[in-house]
């Protein structure tokens, strides 16, 4: 705008110039002074000349700046097209929605409609457990399910990448049972940090295995197979009995599914509960997570994370 009227102010000048010369002083100038004024009127026009090219190029900004603005306030309902979601070679089931998710935004991926504001509001809750850069980092899809059967209310998976490259995931979340009260929120909140974990360790190999050195047993592992074996409707009933006899070693029933399980459910109790006695092999396994600095800063991190979100 400024530049407008500082171009209109330009235009104005050879008619000032023009008008504020009387004709009799005109008549009386020398031939000098006509040339001089000549040549003065003449860098006045290649001025404007400039200017008005200057003022193009300015609307054509304009213009672009516009079109990238409605773009990125347009982002949260953007679909997209020209992609296709990864295969999932564990969890190849129906989902309700599937996003990508790019720079901490959900991109629907069928290309049809806008996000769910219930799939928004878990995607918010993830990022507000576990942060923003990690999400960034570490998520590429988003995807929600919904199953009233089986113990199955959330994953991650890793995606296909170059040996070298980044580490990509795919993060599932069962929405069925979620609402907006506290105590929903709070079990979410414990399923994030157990997915978390899952992405964490995958990066400790040698942690995994001195755990399952130090903590699992033949009659742990005989357990894994015989419900590897077992029908469906017989799953929990197994782990619960299994875990029933053996409370002073794991720290919930899904944790005696596999030694992966059971270090990602202790992960959730390291973080919510205080610093452990050493008395049970349950405490131990929280212990365990305080011999490495940086799961005792992440621990922090995410229990200021949980007071924002008033639970913890």
């Amino acid at each position: 705008m400024i530049l407008k009227k500082f171009i209109a102010g330009l235009l104005m000048i050879p008619l000032l110039l023009a008008a504020g010369v009387p004709a009799t002083a005109v008549a009386n100038t020398t031939l000098v002074e006509q040339e001089r004024q000549l040549q003065l009127l003449l860098q006045i026009e290649q001025l404007l000349n400039v200017v008005l090219s200057l003022q193009k190029k300015l609307e054509a900004l304009e213009s672009l700046e516009v079109q990238e603005t409605e773009v990125v306030s347009n982002r949260e309902i953007e679909v997209v097209t020209n992609r296709q979601p990864y295969k999932s070679k564990f969890y190849d089931f129906p989902y309700e929605a599937i996003y990508f998710v790019e720079d901490g935004r959900l991109l629907y991926a069928d290309g049809t409609r806008s996000s769910r504001s219930i799939d928004k509001r878990l995607f918010e809750l993830l990022v507000d457990v576990v942060g923003p850069e990690i999400v960034d980092r570490k998520i590429r899809e988003w995807r929600i399910f919904d199953r009233s059967h089986g113990d199955l209310g959330g994953y991650v998976e890793l995606m296909a990448t170059t040996k070298n490259g980044p580490r990509d995931w795919i993060m599932g979340v069962n929405i069925d049972g979620y609402d907006s009260s506290k105590q929903s929120t709070k079990s979410y909140s414990n399923l994030f940090i157990h997915e978390y974990s899952h992405l964490l360790l995958y990066d400790y190999s040698r942690l995994t295995d001195q755990f399952k050195a130090n903590f699992w047993t033949r009659q742990d592992y005989a357990h894994v197979d015989l419900i590897k074996e077992a029908k469906a409707s017989e799953i929990y009933y197994l782990n619960k009995d299994y875990f029933d006899d053996n409370e002073n070693r794991f720290v919930s029933e899904y944790s005696v599914n596999a030694p992966e399980e059971d270090m990602a459910e202790t992960f959730v109790y390291f973080v919510r509960e205080g610093k452990p006695a050493n008395t049970t092999i349950r405490n131990q396994k929280i212990l365990f997570y305080y011999d490495v600095p940086e799961f005792v800063q992440i621990r922090a991190k995410i229990r200021e994370n949980l007071k924002d979100l008033g639970v913890l």
